[in-house]
């Protein structure tokens, strides 16, 4: 299919879901579609971008493609890090069987040479990587990946993304990425956004770098009634909290909740983001309920930084995984709202959250 033919196509879907890309948008896909480099698309909030990663992703022409999402890639990544981690300890760990007579091993030696002047002669096995091989395993046959919601808080985060983008380099992988942020606002912390830096440089230089400017954010104002839009941010007292579980685990860790049923997950602001969580714990969550309810949602401005962070993560989560939600919170969403504004992601985090249908008391 030629560039211009996937370029129509998502016009196409564009308008059989009663909408026209506008011109801004339609840069946006002749530069993902024309383009053999990667793209680094950004912008505000709400202006269509994963839309329109979804859309090239569902009609690329690439037989071997992946959409991922920040947080499920970075999941998916730790666990094929530390299983490659495992099985290199293992391999070390492993003892070499002695003969069955339990007499001592013999050491072979070549002439006048000791049993050391063989060993260091012998080629060396190069040292394992597991980084580099978490990243194949990860990736697999795949020769474009579109990569949503590219954003970096945390320096551990902007060191695998590094590696990301020389890893795709070396292997002739073509990333197409969405994000808020500008490439040189990426971790934007002063202390550590140093850490950023070679990733930044590697966006400059090797991916075409695409500004989705200002304008109207579709996001607030759709009429969705599925998934995430299907919940609500309420201030009314909630239904009776369900029978289920008051703990639940992942991996070797067990956490407190309200309740944890087959389908539901019902736990307290406090529960999801001022206990030590991550987002692998958010997305094990997303995967195993159908639905949650999420109580005693405070002011953002009265909560520590992390647990404002993981708050953040969660909902990114949820509305990534399109899981139905209710928020409970004595606040409305607009008093909410302009306690969040102080947050570098407030924009993002209102954004999704204006999906939901508000009930006051």
């Amino acid at each position: 299919m030629r560039p211009h033919a996937t370029a129509a196509r998502i016009c196409d879907d564009a308008a059989e879901s009663g909408f026209a890309l506008d011109a801004d948008q339609v840069a946006a896909v002749e530069a993902m579609t024309t383009s053999t480099r990667g793209v680094y698309l950004h912008g505000p909030v709400g202006r269509g971008k994963s839309w329109i990663a979804d859309a090239f992703h569902r009609h690329s022409p690439v037989e071997h493609r992946r959409r991922v999402h920040f947080h499920g890639f970075l999941d998916e990544l730790h666990r094929a890090v530390f299983a490659r981690q495992t099985a290199i300890r293992e391999r070390r760990l492993a003892v070499v069987p002695t003969p069955a007579n339990d007499a001592e091993p013999v050491v072979i030696t070549t002439g006048p040479h000791s049993a050391a002047d063989v060993l260091t002669a012998a080629p060396r096995t190069p040292t394992p990587d597991p980084i580099a091989q978490g990243l194949a395993d990860v990736i697999g046959p795949a020769t474009l990946l579109v990569f949503d919601e590219f954003h970096v808080h945390d320096t551990g985060d902007a060191r695998l993304l590094t590696r990301l983008l020389e890893h795709a380099l070396a292997h002739d992988i073509r990333i197409v990425a969405t994000s808020n942020y500008a490439p040189d606002d990426l971790l934007p912390d002063p202390v550590w956004h140093h850490i950023a830096e070679p990733g930044i440089q590697l966006i400059k230089e090797h991916m075409a770098h695409v500004h989705l400017d200002g304008g109207r954010d579709y996001r607030a104002s759709a009429r969705r009634t599925a998934g995430f839009a299907e919940g609500s941010w309420r201030t009314d007292a909630p239904a009776a909290v369900p029978a289920g579980a008051r703990s639940t685990r992942v991996r070797d860790r067990a956490f407190e909740v309200t309740a944890a049923t087959d389908d539901e997950l019902w736990i307290t602001f406090a529960q999801l983001c001022e206990q030590p969580t991550s987002t692998i714990e958010y997305l094990e969550w997303a995967r195993a309920h159908a639905r949650w309810t999420v109580l005693d949602v405070p002011p953002f401005d009265e909560v520590p930084l992390p647990a404002q962070q993981r708050f953040l993560n969660a909902v990114d989560v949820l509305v990534d995984a399109d899981v139905p939600t209710t928020f409970v919170s004595p606040t409305t969403l607009d008093e909410f709202g302009r306690s969040a504004r102080a947050r570098p992601d407030a924009d993002r985090l209102l954004s999704r959250l204006s999906l939901l249908r508000e009930v006051a008391r």
